[in-house]
């Protein structure tokens, strides 16, 4: 790779990494500040679930287009939009109308399913296949990276300046973040498909996991792995608050620590992903921990001490969080580069179907339970499918490169 290749992967690692950052950040404002937020529209804590899941919803069914949208507006242009589009959502949220923040939850959950495949377009043209686990993971840093800064930055703001002022400072980070990535227009849309429909392209995507086998494997597994990461995400801040008597402070700061460990696990895991050559058997092994997680979270209580509580969460955040950059690599190694979008997006929508699923049942859960830490423990279902899922498709060769037992026969 010549140097100029480098600076150039550099540049477009660092553009779509801040561009998923601040969305992701856009997903978990709402979490980061969840018991002021929930105190000002007089709900229920629980009730944040339910707004990550509406969000979560509209993302799956916008990542069915995503795909169609990438190509014909080109992948820059599908990023501001992106970044437009969840930036409004934000202005409804700090609204403190209740109709008007259950609709800002589709908006942000629209811009966010355009971000993945419109960076996997970028990233597929300027990334060398050795590296692609962990070019892949560390761009994937950035959604850690978003909930680092919603649980650190965001409460301190919510407490000087109050909850409305937190959410929109957010909003104006992703108009900022649309104003640096327009000059990349010229250069990055310069493939784009005008003549793309709409009509007879929006099922590209799911068309492409009924008739990929590898592709099936890497939508269930990330079914059941997201179900859980954004469990945990809505929930950690209110379990932290409400079960151990923490202060919004200093659950923000774990939250932050939890997220800073699952930055760092993108690496680690991508990084041996692409030592090993086999992601499955990686996607396994955090599903693994996640799950011993999971089923360890009721030991916590409120006379449970700081290094009782970093012993769990720390190795939750680090494998719960961790996959994502495994799965969207694995994504390019089973369909040809020009169906990548449309195959990224495929699987985010069955992806991000796990993540309405997941906070919502973790919700129930607590409406039975009325315990945080014992919601999760019943969670744990997820990510041991999960586990099961990948650890199967890694015995069958099914993360083999594109052509070789990727496609049904």
């Amino acid at each position: 790779m010549t140097r100029s290749a480098r600076g150039q992967l550099v540049v477009v690692l660092g553009v779509v990494t801040m561009v998923q950052a601040l969305l992701s950040l856009t997903v978990l404002t709402a979490a980061s500040i969840a018991p002021e937020i929930t105190r000002a529209y007089a709900i229920g804590p629980e009730t944040i679930g339910y707004q990550i899941s509406i969000i979560y919803f509209a993302a799956s069914a916008g990542s069915i287009i995503a795909g169609v949208v990438v190509r014909r507006f080109g992948p820059a242009t599908t990023s501001m939009i992106a970044l437009l589009v969840a930036g409004s959502g934000l202005v409804g949220l700090a609204s403190g109308v209740l109709v008007m923040a259950a609709l800002s939850a589709l908006l942000i959950g629209i811009g966010y399913a355009l971000t993945n495949p419109s960076a996997a377009r970028i990233l597929d043209k300027h990334c060398p296949p050795r590296h692609r686990n962990f070019v892949f993971s560390l761009k994937q840093t950035s959604v850690p990276i978003g909930g680092i800064i919603g649980g650190l930055a965001l409460p301190f703001i919510a407490e000087a300046a109050g909850w409305r002022i937190a959410i929109l400072t957010a909003a104006v980070l992703c108009l900022v973040a649309c104003v640096i990535v327009a000059p990349f227009r010229r250069r990055w849309d310069g493939g784009r498909e005008q003549s793309a429909r709409f009509r007879g392209s929006i099922f590209a995507g799911l068309a492409e996991l009924r008739h990929n086998r590898g592709l099936r494997s890497l939508a269930i597994t990330s079914f059941c792995f997201s179900a859980m990461q954004l469990s945990l995400m809505s929930y950690l801040v209110s379990t932290l608050v409400i079960d151990l008597q923490w202060t919004l402070m200093a659950a923000g700061a774990m939250t932050a620590l939890v997220q800073l460990f699952g930055a760092t696990g993108r690496l680690v895991w991508g990084l041996l992903a692409d030592r090993t050559g086999r992601p499955m058997a990686q996607l396994a092994t955090i599903g693994a921990i996640t799950t011993i997680a999971a089923l360890a979270m009721p030991t916590l209580s409120v006379d449970s001490t700081l290094f009782a509580v970093a012993v769990i969460l720390i190795p939750f955040g680090f494998a719960s969080i961790g996959w994502n950059g495994i799965m969207l690599a694995d994504i390019a190694r089973h369909v040809t580069p020009e169906k990548v979008g449309d195959a990224t997006g495929g699987v985010m929508a069955v992806t991000f179907i796990g993540v309405v699923i997941g906070p919502a049942t973790l919700a129930l859960c607590h409406g039975v339970t009325e315990s945080f830490p014992e919601a999760f423990f019943w969670l744990a279902l997820f990510p041991m499918v999960g586990a099961a899922t990948a650890l199967q498709a890694h015995i069958a060769g099914r993360s083999d490169r594109f052509g070789v037992d990727s496609t049904d026969k």
